[in-house]
């Protein structure tokens, strides 16, 4: 295990980010140069990527309102459906690649590489280690998903969204929409929180919460 996911395990914090890119920017026609200026913006530090599901996952939704499928099933299907976007961003991100080893997770942050999280196979040999991971429900989107990777790994959490930075609290947020209903309680346990607008005219990370939950002063 490298230093970079030793600090749930009582090591030294992580300097690598957690970035969520929301599914919603998947049409934005400049996609790739925006992302690319992005991970410019934070390059020097480990990148691990969480694709959004958007329109994939949607899509599961609607088979689940229509067949009325379990929900954990569910839930399977969307984190799957997911991996379409995963490798979309791998093909638009020059260097990048799907990763759905957590061995080579660490191998690919200890060189600094941006990768892209292949999430459903890493929650899976998280579960089958016996590692506590987020319930599988539709509370449970790409937002808490990419805050429970952060903290697993003592890394920061930047979302990309397509609105601006909300001003109030995880639960302000999380009531309003601006991120799932799971997300106060995913990203309570200490984690730092930045929040970019991709489709603001000049994107940049503003910092957003401080330890899960209460916004930093000024925020």
């Amino acid at each position: 295990m490298t230093a970079a996911m030793s600090a749930r395990h009582g090591g030294a914090p992580s300097t690598g980010r957690v970035v969520k890119i929301g599914g919603s920017l998947i049409d934005l026609p400049d996609l790739r140069e925006r992302l690319g200026a992005l991970c410019e913006r934070l390059q020097g530090r480990p990148l691990a990527i969480v694709a959004g599901g958007g329109a994939s996952a949607d899509l599961v939704r609607d088979w689940d309102r229509r067949f009325q499928l379990h929900e954990e099933a569910a839930h399977w299907l969307a984190l799957r459906a997911m991996r379409l976007n995963e490798h979309l961003l791998a093909a638009l991100l020059p260097g990048a690649r799907v990763v759905e080893r957590w061995e080579a997770l660490a191998d690919a942050w200890s060189s600094q590489a941006t990768v892209i999280l292949g999430v459903a196979p890493l929650l899976r040999a998280a579960e089958a280690r016996g590692e506590p991971t987020p319930p599988h429900a539709w509370d449970v989107t790409s937002d808490s998903l990419a805050a429970w990777f952060a903290g697993r790994l003592g890394a920061r959490l930047v979302l990309v969204k397509s609105i601006d930075c909300p001003d109030g609290s995880a639960e302000a947020a999380s009531a309003s929409g601006a991120v799932d209903r799971a997300f106060p309680d995913t990203a309570s346990a200490g984690l730092a929180v930045d929040w970019v607008n991709l489709r603001a005219a000049t994107p940049a990370p503003r910092e957003w919460l401080a330890g899960g939950r209460g916004p930093l002063s000024g925020s």
